[in-house]
């Protein structure tokens, strides 16, 4: 019998252990977790490109705050409306209840459409039970239109912009992003890629797609030549 050719894909691991906190996202994340400690109603809004690494860094907030002993939530966008509305069912809730909300603007994007009072209801209860909300957006919410109520709470909040790495952190950053593709590049590959690479998760990222898709064609491995190729490849 023969064998099925088969695709695998090594699952990236994402995790508060292997988040590389860059010059871009260290301090802000130190602001972040002071303000989350405060005995009081907290919101904040964390911007970031596509690609900067919202999701890791959603993973990394959930660990953070669980190891103080909060109690956080992580719910996707799309999915908070059915969440906040069961929500308002509750009567009983944790002390030091996080909600952090990845891709924040899908849910907010239909709160500007159809109903900012959603969004109001779900705020006044969090702010009543002494919670904290976390929204985390690829589109800064004063961008997208809402209404004054909506605004007035947005800005009573703290808001945090995520922001690129600097020149040192490339090695240790394209290392790291590589490792959770199952990679693991020697010191003259990350030398010779940190001093050709764009400056953003982004760019890093779909740099290690291309990388992984010509080594797999190739059969020759994350090398040098294929390393090079991939940089040039459209």
């Amino acid at each position: 019998m023969g064998q099925l050719p088969l695709q695998i894909i090594p699952r990236r691991a994402y995790s508060a252990r292997n988040f590389f906190r860059h010059h871009g996202v260290a301090d802000e994340l130190e602001r972040m977790l002071a303000y989350l400690a405060l005995d009081e109603f907290r919101l904040l809004e964390v911007s970031a490109p596509e690609k900067c690494g919202l999701t890791h860094l959603s993973i990394t907030l959930l660990t953070e705050l669980s190891d103080r002993g909060f109690f956080p939530r992580l719910i996707e966008g799309g999915e908070f409306f059915e969440w906040a509305n069961q929500r308002t069912l509750q009567t009983v809730v944790d002390t030091g209840e996080v909600i952090i909300v990845d891709d924040a603007d899908l849910y907010l994007k239909q709160v500007a459409l159809f109903d900012s009072g959603h969004f109001v209801s779900i705020v006044e209860q969090l702010r009543k039970n002494r919670a904290a909300l976390v929204l985390l957006s690829h589109t800064p919410l004063s961008s997208i239109g809402f209404d004054e109520h909506v605004m007035s709470r947005l800005r009573a909040g703290q808001q945090v912009q995520i922001g690129y790495p600097i020149d040192q952190d490339m090695e240790p950053l394209i290392a790291q992003m590589a490792v959770q593709r199952g990679v693991q590049l020697s010191k003259r590959n990350l030398e010779y890629l940190a001093r050709r690479l764009p400056r953003d998760i982004r760019g890093i990222d779909q740099y290690l797609e291309r990388a992984s898709q010509l080594a797999e064609v190739s059969g020759k491995g994350f090398r040098l030549p294929v390393l090079s190729d991939a940089i040039t490849k459209p």
